[in-house]
């Protein structure tokens, strides 16, 4: 039994000091998580950049030490048989399935599983890439993997209604081969977070001592990026928290703990806050330094995320927050309503958007150019609401009774066992065995030896450019064309060597063991391509087309008859 192998690029994984992204955030907590567990003797790890290998070689040594370092395998090609073995490849997003999909076409597409993860799923780019799901050499051994049931409907929705074009425009009589959609939520080290460790009690009297929060006060918590319109618009809760305040025995704070894209929303945010509610003690912390991030939330007595934005697909914060035995109060939106269990962990507030239709013209903008991503993601935004009746109700329910808080508290620490990554790498383990079992059941999809160059095998739309430019030439190198070497091809090729113009893009094919065999078969005569690829023993046709093509470029063999074979009368196998 073995492990995926890791489809590796930093963006993916490594979240960046200034903007710490939700998906980053996601993909390095799986990727540690990963290692740590990891079952295989080799940690395979396909990456297209030396370098970005070296960085997978440095996380890999941080979760499992030197010793892991020494088993991570570099995967740079889908030709590679330890592909193959470790059966499937995870890529940490849907766009970078879709290449993948025609590159392992070359070799067979039953050859592995590709495994990706759909995180935001809201701009043109990611819709275009679910669209290309469709067309792409995906399979019924591939799977995107939801992470909650709203991801899983909005991406079936997407899938569907795309199909349903692309029958109708191509006469397809049947349904469209599409990857499997299995529903597996996010992660967190749950254990990590447990709020009765003495390291945790430490970092509750210290923040509200920092913060000016009395023990006897309640304070509300939010935890993430601290935006208008891409994570909750804070006007709502605002008016929430004026509608309590008579109900208070104590002052009532409010921790906002995350980061702001500039100076102008941090200003909208605290005139918001001073205009709506001024007698709730507002306090901003900057959550984006590691040792904050991880221990504010133990100033906290209640967590409030009040999402409203489509760029939120399953919310990992208030996973975070049961952790660390914080009751929720949130929007019952998108992956909320999989994780809190209403009534018992905390309560879910309900949420409205404007019926089908009523939204066109926002998609019909964002299609034409004139509403950005942000536009889009602000606008619907605008037009989603929550019941603030509700929201206030729960605060006054959780702010003025300790024990239910104490309650719904312990029920939240109990619930977080069910994210913690022990339990979701076995979904994911157990998801990687049933796509290997259907891979292992399907009919063998080898690519076909058609002996034609550009082969059924290779990407539609991104073919040989010797075959898409054919009557770009005078005419081809093939079996037929007389071969001569020039006198001068010493003296020339040492002049040629040193010259960056020669050496710049080809330097696997300036000069090296096959154009060598090149000079060497024509030295002792001119011939037919034919005959000197018999003589020198060829067994790479391409590359040996390809270096005949440097060599009369530069002058150094020559062709007698360049005009006598027309462009579209020669192919070879390519290699």
């Amino acid at each position: 039994m073995t492990d995926a192998a890791i489809y590796f690029q930093p963006d993916g994984y490594v979240p960046e000091r200034r903007q710490l992204g939700g998906r980053q955030i996601a993909g390095q907590g799986f990727l540690d998580a990963f290692l740590r567990s990891h079952v295989g003797d080799t940690i395979a790890c396909y990456t297209e950049q030396q370098g970005w290998f070296e960085d997978f070689l440095t996380l890999t040594e941080a979760a499992r030490g030197k010793e892991a370092r020494q088993r991570a395998y570099r995967i740079g090609d889908v030709r590679d048989p330890a592909l193959a073995r470790a059966g499937t490849l995870y890529i940490p997003g849907p766009s970078r399935m879709i290449p993948m999909a025609w590159r392992r076409r070359r070799i067979g597409a039953d050859r592995f599983s590709i495994c990706g993860i759909a995180h935001s799923i809201s701009s043109s780019r990611l819709y275009d890439a679910l669209g290309d799901m469709l067309v792409a050499p995906l399979a019924a051994w591939d799977a995107l993997i939801c992470p909650s049931k709203a991801v899983h409907d909005a991406v079936k929705g997407i899938l569907d209604r795309h199909e349903t074009y692309l029958r109708a425009r191509l006469g397809a009589p049947g349904p469209v081969p599409r990857p499997a959609l299995p529903i597996i939520p996010l992660g967190i080290d749950a254990g990590a977070r447990d709020p009765h460790r003495t390291d945790a009690r430490q970092a509750r009297r210290e923040w509200r001592t920092r913060l000016g929060i009395p023990e006897d006060s309640v304070a509300l918590i939010f935890v993430g990026r601290l935006s208008l319109h891409e994570k909750a618009n804070p006007l709502p809760l605002f008016v929430a928290l004026s509608a309590v305040l008579s109900h208070m025995p104590s002052r009532l704070h409010l921790i906002l703990a995350g980061w702001f894209a500039n100076a102008d929303v941090e200003a909208a945010f605290r005139d918001a806050a001073a205009q709506l509610c001024p007698d709730v003690t507002l306090h901003l912390v900057d959550a984006r330094d590691p040792a904050t991030g991880t221990t504010i939330w133990y100033a906290g007595d209640v967590f409030c995320s009040l999402s409203d934005t489509i760029q939120e697909t399953f919310g990992l914060t208030p996973v975070e927050a049961m952790a660390s035995g914080l009751p929720t109060i949130a929007t019952d939106w998108n992956g909320y309503r999989d994780t809190i269990d209403h009534g018992t962990s905390g309560f879910l507030i309900p949420t409205r958007t404007p019926p089908d239709g009523a939204g066109a013209i926002i998609a019909e903008a964002a299609e034409d150019g004139r509403l950005s991503e942000d536009g889009v993601h602000g606008m619907t935004s605008l037009l989603t609401s929550f019941d603030i009746g509700a929201c206030a109700q729960a605060i006054v329910r959780l702010a003025t009774d300790p024990d239910l808080r104490r309650r719904m508290g312990a029920a939240a620490l109990d619930r977080a066992k069910a994210y913690d990554w022990s339990a979701v790498l076995a979904s994911y383990r157990a998801l990687w065995a049933d796509l290997a079992e259907r891979r292992a059941g399907a009919a063998t999809t080898r690519p076909s030896d058609a002996g034609h160059a550009w082969g059924p095998a290779q990407h539609p739309l991104r073919q040989d450019p010797f075959r898409v430019f054919a009557g770009h030439p005078s005419a081809r190198l093939g079996p037929a064309t007389h071969l001569v070497l020039s006198p001068s091809w010493s003296d020339d090729r040492a002049r040629f060597a040193g010259l960056r113009a020669a050496m710049f893009f080809a330097p696997s094919i300036a000069f090296d063991e096959m154009a060598d065999a090149i000079i060497r078969g024509l030295t002792s005569g001119p011939m037919t391509a034919e005959k000197l690829a018999q003589s020198i023993a060829v067994r790479n046709q391409a590359h040996f087309y390809r270096c005949l093509g440097f060599l009369t470029k530069l002058g150094l063999v020559a062709v007698e008859d360049s005009a006598s074979v027309p462009p579209a009368q020669v192919r070879i196998q390519p290699t």
